[in-house]
């Protein structure tokens, strides 16, 4: 009887040394795959928040202005905050009024272009700022003109460009200088075209001046710079880019004191 005890007891005890080791061999997995499943959330909830600011990232980058500032229709952007075309042509009206315009169009001068450069800053502030503060348009104006009319001047003593107003109009019109006209300046060649013929070849002048030297000029000029490309269109853009640092060098040699205040502000 007491060794038949004492084999159930040593059994016994050989069996609970067999389950405490499987205990102690499945513990850690049991913490493991606790461990995994309490991390599922947290992986879940880091993967939602990723998701929320891609997206709040891109949302960002939606209807972003392009380069004429122009906002996609879900922007968020009030159109009505901007001003209308009667507005803008209250402006016009109220520029005009600020400004004496020649009625001589059919030379180029510096009279012509300060004139129409002063107006359309005083135009553009108005429109801007909705408000009657034309403070700086006269130093913005001349500026301008300064530059512009030394595109005229260079080209002329070094291209033989000769300004014609029949020709200029033409092909302002062909090229589609006008017809690509922002609102805003659409607006006002419309004010100015009701006001005076004059008027509106003026403003016309002032805009596209430069356009207008480039294209009578261009095949020349090209080939006078002879810009290092097979593109024909990289080979205009370079050409142009060069020509106008050329002007820019005329300016700081026959007016030296503009790129003085240039530099000074």
């Amino acid at each position: 009887m007491t060794k038949n005890k004492l084999i159930v007891l040593g059994i016994g005890l050989i069996l609970i040394i067999i389950l405490s080791a499987l205990l102690i061999v499945l513990q850690p997995e049991t913490d493991q795959n606790t461990q995994q499943t309490n991390s599922e959330p947290e992986t879940a909830n880091e993967e939602n928040s990723s998701a929320n600011e891609n997206t709040a990232d891109t949302s960002d980058n939606f209807n972003m202005p392009d380069e004429d500032g122009v906002v996609g229709e879900d922007s968020g952007v009030n159109e009505n905050d901007k001003p209308d075309d009667e507005q803008l042509k209250e402006y016009a009206h109220r520029a005009l009024d600020n400004v004496d315009l020649p009625e001589d169009t059919d030379s180029i001068s510096e009279e012509l272009l300060r004139a129409h450069a002063e107006l359309y800053s005083i135009y553009t502030q108005m429109a801007e700022l909705e408000s009657d503060d034309i403070d700086g348009s006269q130093e913005s104006a001349e500026r301008i003109m300064r530059e512009r009319y030394s595109w005229y001047e260079f080209s002329s003593e070094e291209y033989g460009f000769t300004y014609n107003e029949d020709d200029f109009l033409t092909v302002a019109e062909t090229e589609g200088y006008i017809e690509d006209a922002s609102k805003r300046a659409a607006v006002l060649f419309e004010v100015l075209a009701n006001e005076n013929d004059d008027y509106y070849t003026g403003q016309l002048v002032y805009q596209y001046l430069q356009p207008y030297i480039w294209h009578e000029i261009a095949d020349e000029a090209i080939a006078y710079y002879d810009p290092a490309s097979e593109n024909e269109q990289e080979r205009e853009e370079a050409a142009e880019r060069m020509f106008a640092q050329d002007v820019l060098e005329y300016i700081g040699d026959e007016y030296p004191e503009y790129l003085e205040g240039e530099s000074s502000q």
